[in-house]
């Protein structure tokens, strides 16, 4: 039988932060945050319309 020995090394050099940023987000992320928001929603708003007509014409098509 054989045996594995895992080689149990430690970490000695620590990594220390050298700087911090704000949390915060700053205006103008602000606003490219919320002007990419109301690009997705209108995105969102062509997708639905194509599937209303997708679902239309296929009511359409079944009727035939």
């Amino acid at each position: 039988m054989t045996y594995l020995t895992a080689n149990h090394s430690t970490i000695t050099n620590h990594l220390e932060a050298t700087k911090v940023s704000s949390l915060a987000p700053k205006d103008s992320n602000k606003n490219e945050i919320l002007n990419s928001f109301k690009a997705g929603k209108h995105e969102m708003e062509k997708l639905l319309i194509g599937c209303q007509w997708l679902l239309v014409s296929t009511k359409k098509l079944k009727e035939l």
